[in-house]
């Protein structure tokens, strides 16, 4: 999925958790810091590429289309396509993940929930990701399975019903908080 898709459904998961059960997890949510952690594999895994990709355009060294599926990138990205698939593995997979919230949880001496962005950044990858183009590694560095069927998140069709859920559930919140604000007003 997209690095903006991926922050908005962060928020959406952490609104709804603050509001539908704000005592689950002892404290609410901080929705800026769980879409931070949302969208940080992918700038993890493509800000590298990016910015050399970037630098080839100001440069003038080369007009390196964007990476996103279907497109084929010359030769002289292959060592930067390489460096994308190695970072991507490190955050696309569950057991880093995994790893990484228990060294919070160990360090904090409580559960870091906001971390749980990256865990529903790696979950929404794997339906929206073909084999071909990035497969989340999801058990990775143990096993390289990956889910080869998914659905490209890149499709027209599935971009825009992707978008139109997105701005019904924001929707969703915003009346649902202007109609409280009316029943606390007494309105």
């Amino acid at each position: 999925m997209d690095i903006f898709a991926h922050a908005l459904w962060t928020s959406i998961a952490a609104k709804a958790i603050n509001t539908q059960n704000p005592r689950l997890l002892q404290r609410r949510l901080k929705i800026g810091q769980a879409a931070w952690w949302g969208v940080l594999p992918d700038l993890f895994a493509f800000t590298p590429i990016f910015v050399w990709m970037f630098w080839q355009r100001l440069s003038g060294q080369g007009n390196i289309p964007f990476i996103r599926p279907g497109v084929v990138l010359p030769p002289q990205a292959q060592g930067q396509i390489e460096l994308a698939h190695s970072l991507y593995n490190y955050s696309h997979s569950g057991i880093i993940f995994l790893a990484v919230f228990i060294l919070f949880w160990v360090i904090r001496k409580r559960p870091y929930w906001e971390l749980s962005g990256w865990l529903l950044h790696i979950l929404i990858d794997i339906p929206t990701h073909r084999s071909e183009f990035f497969p989340t590694p999801v058990f990775w560095p143990i096993s390289d399975f990956h889910f080869a069927h998914g659905i490209s998140w890149a499709e027209p069709w599935f971009m825009s019903t992707n978008y139109t859920a997105i701005v019904i559930l924001f929707a969703y919140f915003f009346l649902a908080r202007t109609r409280d604000k009316k029943t606390d007003t007494g309105k």
